[in-house]
This record gives C-alpha cells, sequence and structure tokens, in this order.
C-alpha cells in the first residue's frame, strides 16, 4: 500500500511525457494545419483524420507535401462545407503554394499573414462569404499565377500591389463590392470586364467605365494601396456627395420659391390689370360724357348752352350711332332737351367721336372744337360774339 502511490504517480508523469513526445513528433507545419482546423467549422467531420498523434500531416484529408522535407505543398478543401474563418496560422506555411478552400461557407476576413505564403502560386477562395478587402501586401507573392476571389462579400479599393504580380495570368475579382478605380498600372493592365464585372462601384478603363466627380467630371482618383487605406477615402467621398446633394436641393427649393413668388405676383398684376378694365368698361358703358368746362360761365348765348348741354347728355359713342340708326332719340338726349333734332345730336356725336379718338395725334383742340361747333352745330354769330365778348373782358 505505501508502493501505490508512487507507482501510480510515476504512470501519469509518463503518459504525458508519451504524449508531449507525441505532440511534438507533428511537424511544424502539422501544427500549423491544426491551428488552422480549431477556426474551421467542420459539419462533415471530412477533417477528422487531421490528428496531432501523427508525425506528418501528409496522409491528411486535402493536404500534399513535399517528399523530400514533408513541409506542406498544397492545401485543397474545396465543396466540404467548411465554415469558421481562416487562421492567421496559415502564414506559418512558408513553403504552400497551393490553397483552395473554394465553395464552401468561410466568413471572416483575409488574414494578412497569407502574403508569408512567398512561394503560393494559385489562391482559390472564391464562393464563400469572405469579407474586408484584399490585403495591401498581396504583390509580395511573386510566384502568384491563379487568383479566384470572385463570389464573397469583399470591398474596398482594388489594391495596387497587384500589378507588380508579373506571372499573374488569372485574375478573376468578379460579384463582390469592391469600389472606386482600378488602378491601371503593371500587370492589372492586361485584364478586362470579365475580371472585375459584378462590381457596380468599380470604374477604370478595364471595365470600361470612366470615373467621375459627384459632380459629373471625370476624374482620376488616386489608388488605394489597401482596403484600410480606401475606406476613409470612400468616407469622405459619402459626406461630398452629401453636402453637395444638399447644395442642390437648396438652390432646388430656392429656386421653386422664386418661381412661386413671380407666379404669384403674375396671377395679382393680371387680376388687377382685368379688374380695371371692367371698370373701365363699366364707366364707359354707364357714365355719360362729361360736359365741355366752360369756365367763363354766363358768356355763351342760349344756342351754345342748349348745344353743349346736349353734349354732356351724350353717352357711349359706338352705342349712341346705334340709337340714332334707330331713331331713338330719348335714349340719346337727355329729357330736358326736348327740342333736340337728330341732325344736331348727329352732327354732335361726330365731334365726340373726333375727340374721343384711339389716337391722340388725331383729337382736335378745344378750339378747333368750338370751331366744329360754329361751323356743324352753332349759328354763325356765336364765333362773333365770342369775340365781341372777349374784348369786354
Amino acid at each position: 500500500m505505501k508502493l501505490g502511490f508512487p507507482v501510480w504517480a510515476f504512470s501519469a508523469i509518463l503518459a504525458a511525457a508519451l504524449l508531449s513526445c507525441a505532440v511534438l513528433a507533428l511537424t511544424p507545419d502539422g501544427v500549423a494545419l491544426l491551428e488552422l482546423k480549431s477556426t474551421l467549422n467542420d459539419t462533415k467531420n471530412a477533417l477528422s483524420n487531421w490528428q496531432f498523434l501523427d508525425d506528418s500531416p501528409c496522409k491528411w484529408t486535402g493536404i500534399s507535401c513535399h517528399p523530400e522535407d514533408q513541409t506542406v505543398l498544397s492545401i485543397s478543401l474545396p465543396y466540404m462545407q467548411l465554415g469558421g474563418i481562416i487562421s492567421p496560422s496559415i502564414g506559418k506555411l512558408s513553403r504552400l503554394q497551393r490553397l483552395a478552400l473554394h465553395q464552401n461557407s468561410l466568413h471572416g476576413v483575409i488574414p494578412n499573414e497569407i502574403t508569408k505564403c512567398t512561394e503560393l502560386r494559385a489562391l482559390y477562395l472564391r464562393g464563400n462569404y469572405l469579407q474586408g478587402g484584399i490585403p495591401s501586401a498581396i504583390g509580395n507573392l511573386s510566384h502568384l499565377t491563379v487568383m479566384d476571389l470572385s463570389s464573397n462579400s469583399l470591398k474596398g479599393a482594388i489594391p495596387s500591389s497587384i500589378g507588380r504580380l508579373t506571372r499573374l495570368s488569372h485574375l478573376n475579382l468578379s460579384t463582390n463590392f469592391f469600389s472606386g478605380e482600378i488602378p491601371d498600372v503593371g500587370v492589372l493592365s492586361t485584364f478586362g470586364l470579365s475580371s472585375f464585372v459584378g462590381n457596380f462601384d468599380l470604374c477604370g478603363q478595364q471595365v470600361q467605365k470612366p470615373c467621375r466627380t459627384s459632380m459629373g467630371f471625370p476624374v482620376v482618383l488616386p489608388h488605394a494601396s489597401s482596403d484600410e487605406a480606401a475606406v476613409p477615402a470612400k468616407r469622405s467621398s459619402h459626406y461630398l456627395k452629401g453636402a453637395v446633394i444638399g447644395a442642390m436641393t437648396a438652390m432646388g427649393l430656392a429656386l421653386f420659391i422664386l418661381l412661386g413668388f413671380l407666379w404669384i405676383c403674375l396671377v395679382v398684376k393680371k387680376e388687377r390689370a382685368a379688374k380695371r378694365y371692367t371698370e373701365v368698361k363699366k364707366q364707359a358703358n354707364s357714365e355719360p360724357i362729361k360736359k365741355l368746362d366752360r369756365s367763363r360761365e354766363g358768356s355763351a348765348d342760349q344756342v351754345l348752352e342748349r348745344e353743349l348741354e346736349i353734349l354732356g347728355s351724350i353717352k357711349h359713342i359706338n352705342l349712341m350711332n346705334t340709337l340714332l340708326q334707330e331713331n331713338r332719340l330719348e335714349d340719346i338726349v337727355d329729357e330736358r332737351c326736348t327740342d333736340a333734332d337728330p341732325e344736331t345730336v348727329e352732327a354732335v356725336l361726330d365731334i365726340a367721336a373726333k375727340c374721343t379718338d384711339a389716337n391722340p395725334d388725331e383729337r382736335p383742340s378745344m378750339n378747333q372744337v368750338l370751331q366744329l361747333l360754329e361751323q356743324e352745330v352753332i349759328s354763325p354769330c356765336a364765333s362773333d360774339f365770342y369775340e365781341s365778348h372777349s374784348d369786354y373782358s
């Protein structure tokens, strides 16, 4: 009984040592792959043979290794229904040449550590739910020939460092949310619309869409080297667009108010003109023509006095002519003028018509009116009477 406890303790220590040795036996790339597995959601248990007791990961599902040193050469796990995120531990696989995780359910960002895989030749991440931007140092992967990041939720600017990937022959960034100008540098200028289709906020010669400011003028936007650099520019662009929209809205409102004010003034002016015309017309149809001013009262004889009374009682000229033609003297001349005859009324109407001619230059002066009255209506002695009277006055 006294020896039981030391034996049991020794056995536990020995088992722990053996386990530690087993873990330490796994290659560094194998440990990095287990760290990668720990951030994945393996619903189909496709990675069940990734075990820490193995001394090498080269026989694990989807893993290929270099035959010389057993370092990981390729990770090929497409269509595995894998969820989760891509662990930054991917950067520990320094000799990785192929990474194929397409058509899964991965989310999160593309880790910047992936740019440490300097021997990477093919990168397949299409058909996931990856967010964020493309790492700005992606241009360090100088051996990269294929990069397919299509059908994700990536956003921001396309890094100009991609232009340094001189061996890149296939690029697919379609169906994402990239924005801004596509850098027209290096190898990036050799790809066309098919590489960028489905990114509606992209512009540049590759997509045959000129870049413009919020005011509609062409502009060459600065190339953002990373997603982090692109976000502030995009945010300031939103502020600029908001300011321009606000200014244009205020100008439109002011113009609308000004047009409304002018319209009201026009309507009021028309109403005043119509009212004035109605008043003038009513006055012309109802009021008799004013009597001639007789400043020298008592100087005219009874004949002139009678003719002035007839002239003062006449109504609108056109109406009077019509009534005269119908021989309706009672509607033309005042009732007090009982001895008026049609010839005299017609002569007076003719003189009144001349006095109200539309052309002011054609209207006779007062002296001419008196002469017309003498010729047409008043006896010739009247002018002699005026002359003799004026000598006494």
